[in-house]
């Protein structure tokens, strides 16, 4: 079989793409059919002998798993919180993404005042202007969390499913001093970007961002 790992590749992606988009009941079906022609190929000489299609069996076997384990520790947990309105305290895990109207930032919970909930849950909130932090500070206010149904496609692929509104009243930030290494490349990103922007026009700016 020519180019296996395009084979294992394609059929990976497109595999996970159908069970985050269609969900646990097709990440199921996906699994059984996988496991179904994946024995079949190993039992019967002629499809063996292909090696496309038990290669491609395989795959559809280990991506619907992968999908499906995803979908119940990380999904899961972040869809008990819709709808529910919590004390959180979290830190941001990037850099603000920039708009006119304000920013969005990308959270993970440290803590989460309700019971039974699973920690270090992400989730993006919008503000109408930049915050007085940086990444891995702490912001603590209380969150509204929603499933994020309209970044849905692009964001799931991040395994960030929920978007939280902020009772600005209460927002507290905690700035942290003891930063992990991420921390630096965010910071070199952010010098990235604003170079950018200082001597290219703002399509450009954005596209090389």
């Amino acid at each position: 079989m020519r180019r296996p790992f395009a084979v294992i590749g394609i059929s990976f992606v497109f595999v996970s793409f159908f069970v985050t988009w269609l969900g646990f009941g097709a990440g199921l079906a996906l699994l059984i059919t996988g496991a179904v022609t994946s024995i079949a190929a190993l039992l019967i000489r002629p499809l063996r002998q292909t090696v496309f299609i038990p290669t491609l069996a395989l795959c559809v076997l280990a991506a619907a798993a992968n999908g499906l384990l995803h979908w119940q520790l990380d999904y899961q947990p972040a869809a008990k919180l819709d709808g529910r309105q919590a004390r959180v305290t979290a830190e941001i895990v990037d850099l603000p993404a920039q708009h006119r109207t304000g920013a969005t930032y990308t959270l993970r919970t440290l803590s989460v005042d309700l019971p039974q909930t699973k920690q270090q849950v992400k989730f993006t909130v919008w503000v109408p202007e930049l915050l007085d932090a940086q990444p891995y500070d702490q912001l603590t206010a209380t969150v509204t969390f929603a499933l994020d149904e309209e970044s849905r496609h692009y964001r799931y692929g991040q395994s960030i499913y929920l978007k939280g509104t902020l009772d600005t009243d209460t927002v507290q930030i905690t700035k942290v001093y003891d930063k992990p290494l991420f921390a630096a490349v965010l910071q070199f990103r952010a010098y990235a970007c604003e170079v950018s922007y200082r001597y290219m026009d703002a399509d450009s700016a954005g596209l090389s961002n």
